[in-house]
């Protein structure tokens, strides 16, 4: 009944960052292609296409001179098949110290969902949770379409000091 499907499937991604000696603005900039030789991955003899996603985001950081407080405008652009999804995001980070990092923001999906996010980074630790609310109908809150979500990471190869970069 349940059968197992093995396909081909590949992406590229590229990144640009920028950082001056003074640091006090950090910009980047990167393009993903997802899917790029669109794999059929129907069970059935039928076709069922992958389609190609190609994501486009940018962001800069900004940390006024001497202050421990920075802010990150981002954004990102996603096609699929004809259909585009832009979303646009604000975060503020105060650094404590110089290891300890929290991080509080928001992201909105045009017409479709506003998120928030509360975030911890240590060394090369971090840990975030985020809440999405979809659409803005009182309704659909009620329902409980919302989501939850916990984030861990870890940053690799890290320098010796806390990252500067985001």
């Amino acid at each position: 009944m349940y059968e197992s499907k093995f396909f081909f499937d590949a992406g590229l991604g590229l990144m640009w960052f920028y950082q001056p000696d003074d640091g006090n603005i950090n910009a980047f900039a990167g393009f993903s292609a997802f899917h790029m030789v669109a794999p059929n991955e129907s069970f059935m003899e039928d076709e069922g296409p992958l389609y190609t996603k190609m994501s486009t985001q940018a962001g800069i950081k900004i940390t006024p001179e001497g202050s421990a407080v920075s802010f990150m405008p981002n954004v990102i652009a996603n096609s699929q098949n004809g259909i585009y999804e832009l979303a646009t995001g604000l975060y503020a980070n105060y650094t404590f110290e110089e290891d300890f990092l929290v991080r509080i923001g928001t992201w909105y999906r045009a017409q479709n969902t506003v998120a928030f996010l509360l975030g911890f980074q240590w060394t090369n630790y971090y840990i975030g949770y985020s809440y999405d609310l979809p659409g803005t109908s009182l309704s659909t809150v009620a329902s409980g379409a919302n989501t939850h979500e916990i984030s861990l990471g870890y940053y690799f190869n890290s320098e010796d000091e806390f990252r500067k970069l985001f």
